[in-house]
Order: structure tokens, then C-alpha cells, then sequence
């Protein structure tokens, strides 16, 4: 279950996000990111879980202005995680799509040691 609360502190518009966040709420929560401006920011401290669709959202958010303010540290790394594998082949450490021997691209690899980063920011995280 999601809550969305609106808040405001004289300079920007705060959306605090409250639970758990599902691919479903993403119209939801851009609507209410719509109706409040150019100033808004994400508040993800009571967030608990999150799915890849919201992960790449929030990113996307990112990249377009959003501040993301008290940002779970395994939500931190997944974003970056996958800025990282949706970008350039560059980005992920790739070097022109080689094929390991295995059959498995650098990408792979990549993503697999994005994956294990992942697995211990979320031992991390408090929830």
C-alpha cells in the first residue's frame, strides 16, 4: 500500500512517499508530481519496497531535476546500478559487446556485478 502526502516548505513542493511502491502507483505519483510544478521533490524516507519500474522512474526523475531527498541507500545503488546498465555499452564496462568464451557478454557480467552490490546495500538498508 502507497500514501502520498503533500507537503511544502516555502521554496518547493515535497511528495513524501509512504510504503511500499509498486509500478501501478508511477500514474499516480507523476500526476501529483504534475499538478504541483517544476520544484518538486521526492521524499523516500518511509519508502519500504520498491520494484525495477520505480527504480528506473525514480532515476528518470533524476536525471530530469527531481531532488530524491532521504534516498534509502539500496534504492541509491539500484538507481545507479541501472543508469549504469541502461546506458552505453560503455557505461557498463562493455568493450564493444564482446562475448566471453561462456557465451555471456560483458553486459552480463556487468549486470551480475551490479547485482552483488545490490545484495549488500540491501543487507543494509533498516527495513
Amino acid at each position: 500500500m502507497l500514501k502520498l502526502e503533500r507537503l511544502s516548505d516555502g521554496e518547493r513542493i515535497i511528495i513524501r512517499l509512504i510504503g511500499r511502491v509498486q509500478s501501478k502507483h508511477l500514474g499516480e505519483i507523476a500526476n501529483q508530481m504534475g499538478s504541483c510544478g517544476s520544484n518538486v521533490t521526492l521524499d523516500l524516507e518511509e519508502v519500504t519496497v520498491v520494484c525495477v519500474e520505480v527504480v528506473r522512474f525514480l532515476g528518470s526523475c533524476e536525471k530530469k531535476g527531481t531532488e530524491l531527498l532521504h534516498c534509502p541507500t539500496y534504492i541509491r545503488e539500484w538507481i545507479s546500478c541501472e543508469a549504469r546498465l541502461s546506458g552505453k555499452n560503455s557505461y557498463c564496462g562493455t568493450r564493444n559487446g564482446r562475448v566471453h568464451a561462456a557465451g555471456r557478454s560483458d553486459h552480463y557480467h556487468a549486470r551480475q556485478q551490479c547485482r552483488q552490490r545490490l545484495r549488500c546495500a540491501a543487507a543494509e538498508c533498516r527495513y
